[in-house]
């Protein structure tokens, strides 16, 4: 039964409302360890008020610097203009959780409005701005930079959006020609934006720029643990250029170094470069159990400049589990070495599963990269298509596990890294050329499930790769050529090879095309096959992590991030295998596929939050498409109840997140802990703290 309780603090005696009653009693209780008081806020609010539900707040922030261990931050509908960033973090029992309420579209933007613009000749309005109108950060004077950016570094961090599209920067006055592009100068200390609208009317239509480099972010390094962000939409960002060695990677949200952080639930779009930043600060600390440890669950991530998701070192033991990662580069303003979907350095324990990661209207050259010195990095039931290069593994040691995966077109390009092992894959007209080895640099070696570094050494490219189980379609395995390579029981179809006709003794070709199609659109990503009962002839080992052995320089195994050993007895969807025909290729069961989802995109981002909150939860639905809510029974994660929204579609065929009917995802062989009050001394202790915290607040003010 769920229960309803409400606290009042008057003159030292708490008046409770439970289950209809009144009780009043004196305050002679005992301190509990945490509290668990919800703060609101509302476009109708006000900082002055009391921050409950019928005296909310007016700002996010407002409440991030009162909220206190065990709180919830409750927003309600509307657009909040303004850039959180939280005083404290709460603990491993206790979070802090800042979510949307139950049914409310949140917007939380970097952006303000403009409604004063000027027309001049055309279809181009300007707007004047004086300089104290930005404060100390003006993004129309603060240009792109950074290492290893390549060209466009005279793009601005500003950017001007017409009903939530995001317009291309234009270098000069008369580039203007072309409706959704703008350009700014400076003139006595003013700043003047010009854009061409087109027809609109941008101060009827919404026209906004944005002024604040960030949305959701610490302002202090690694002093923010344990925050929960659920269910907003967090857009227009003034990030900057994020590369591994600068002292913040910026996002339009992120843990500055913080731990244990979760963003589920999340619509992540419009930030100049990053979206979700995991990375470093200038005060690196290597201690993995003080560092890492996030969730990145179900978001949509979209259209960012330089990354979906990036991190160096802090993004460490951390799961990104479910997203939809798609248009990053949208516009092509610019182009560097760090521009992917998802991009880390210096990590350890990082598993990226059931995500569909797509180029769709993005230009960078990866879907993943995994870049310098990753060690133990999972990638495990993703679907990833459309990228000139599926993912890149540059720099690093090892070991890596790609398991269950469907990856469709591209190239699957090692470049000075080793020890990666491919288990239970699909491969259609994927190719894998031959990186090279750079023998100029010498990344980390980290000693196993730390970033803690033994030594420096040049990569032995390609040595010890393996490939077991893989199902590969019109092209084969081309590059195992590394000292200690294997590859055994693969199953190649419609054209494809073995690797030059060696190794895989046990690995079968043929001429059967399975005549795959797919459809990668708003709905998400749908395949369509017919293999015939080839899978089911071919009879594969079961494997788990000591069929691969120890790999060399780091001395681990492909396992679990607590060292356990990986048996890969579930499949795509989650299903059980066989052991004595554990089946070749991502699927465990089943032959013809038609318009089969493997991800549905109507169950990510901010529509679909849960409508019950699970604080201190690390872990949520992690099966893709429309298996919502199984998890892998090899990770030994439990998985919460994962409750979502449908969607409705774009037409430009990316997916976006406005709402809809509420229903719970199916498979879910979970359970939900409810925070009840049926405690007495919880009770007891709860109300003697929300009397400290009123008394507290009322002294400071």
């Amino acid at each position: 039964m769920k229960r309803t309780l409400e606290i009042e603090v008057d003159q030292g005696y708490v008046r409770t409302r439970c289950c209809g009653a009144i009780l009043v009693g004196a305050l002679l209780l005992a301190p509990c360890t945490a509290s668990a008081n919800e703060l609101h806020v509302a476009t109708t609010g006000s900082d002055a008020d009391a921050g409950d539900e019928a005296h909310p707040f007016l700002t996010i922030g407002h409440a991030a610097q009162l909220a206190m261990p065990g709180d919830t931050v409750i927003v309600h509908e509307g657009t909040y203009r303004e850039r959180v960033t939280p005083a404290r973090g709460g603990t491993a029992s206790a979070p802090i959780v800042y979510r949307a309420a139950g049914g409310a579209a949140v917007s939380i933007k970097g952006s303000n409005r403009i409604t004063s613009w000027t027309r001049g000749s055309g279809s181009t309005w300007s707007v004047d701005l004086p300089a104290d109108y930005f404060g100390a950060f003006n993004p129309y004077v603060a240009q792109v930079s950074g290492s290893y950016l390549v060209s466009g570094q005279w793009h601005h961090l500003g950017q001007v959006y017409l009903d939530d599209e995001g317009y291309r920067e234009v270098q000069s006055a008369g580039e203007l020609g072309s409706e959704g592009t703008w350009y700014t100068e400076q003139s006595g200390g003013r700043t003047r934006i010009v854009a061409n609208f087109g027809s609109a009317d941008p101060n009827v239509a919404l026209a906004e720029i944005n002024v604040r480099s960030t949305v959701f972010f610490p302002s202090q390094p690694g002093v923010v643990d344990y925050v929960t962000v659920q269910g907003f939409t967090i857009s227009q960002a003034a990030t900057n250029w994020a590369p591994p060695n600068v002292d913040v990677q910026e996002g339009a949200i992120g843990s500055l170094g913080g731990a244990h952080w979760i963003i589920r639930n999340c619509t992540i779009r419009y930030s100049r470069n990053v979206g979700i930043s995991l990375g470093n600060y200038g005060g690196f600390d290597s201690r993995i159990p003080e560092i890492g440890h996030h969730l990145i669950e179900n978001n949509l991530v979209e259209r960012c400049g330089q990354a979906g998701i990036a991190g160096v070192r802090f993004a460490s033991s951390s799961r990104v589990v479910g997203n939809l990662i798609q248009d990053i580069d949208y516009l092509d303003e610019w182009f560097g070495y760090e521009q992917a979907n998802v991009k880390f350095h210096d990590t350890c324990d990082v598993t990226i599963e059931a995500n569909l990661i797509r180029q769709g209207r993005g230009h960078v050259l990866f879907g993943a990269w995994i870049d310098w010195a990753n060690t133990n990095t999972r990638f495990s039931r993703n679907v990833i298509e459309g990228f000139n290069g599926l993912y890149q593994l540059e720099e690093d040691h090892g070991p890596m596990l790609f398991d269950n995966n469907v990856f469709v077109g591209g190239q699957a390009i090692e470049f000075s890294a080793r020890s990666t092992v491919g288990v239970h894959n699909l491969y259609v007209r994927v190719s894998d050329p031959f990186g090279g080895a750079d023998t100029s640099r010498s990344p980390y070696v980290f000693a196993p499930h730390t970033i803690e570094s033994t030594s420096d050494q040049i990569v032995a490219q390609g040595s010890q790769d393996q490939r077991w189980n893989d199902v590969y379609v019109g092209t084969g395995l081309a590059t195992l050529t590394g000292a200690g390579s294997f590859d055994d029981y693969n199953l190649y179809l419609a054209g494809a090879t073995r690797s030059f006709g060696f190794h895989d003794t046990h690995g079968m070709v043929s001429s059967l095309d399975p005549h795959f199609t797919y459809v990668s659109d708003e709905r998400g990503f749908a395949m369509s096959w017919d293999p015939g009962d080839t899978l089911d002839a071919f009879v594969v080992r079961l494997l788990d992590s000591d069929t691969f052995g120890v790999f060399a320089p780091v001395g681990m195994r492909v396992e679990s991030p607590d060292g356990s050993t990986i048996t890969f007895d579930h499949d795509f969807f989650g299903m059980a295998r066989d052991a004595d025909n554990p089946r070749v290729g991502p699927f465990a069961t089943g032959t013809v596929m038609t318009d089969r989802l493997l991800f549905d995109a109507r169950l990510v981002g901010a529509a679909s939050t849960p409508t019950v909150d699970m604080p201190g939860t690390d872990a949520g639905a992690t099966q893709p498409g429309t298996d919502a809510g199984r998890a892998l029974s090899d990770a030994g994660v439990a998985t919460d109840a994962h409750l979502s929204l449908d969607a409705s579609a774009r037409g430009d065929g990316s997916a976006r997140s406005d709402g809809g009917a509420s229903a719970p995802s199916a498979g879910c062989g979970c359970s939900v802990r409810s925070r009840g009050v049926d405690s007495p001394v919880w009770l007891l202790g709860l109300l003697w703290l929300a009397a400290q915290r009123r008394r507290r607040s009322k002294t400071s003010a």
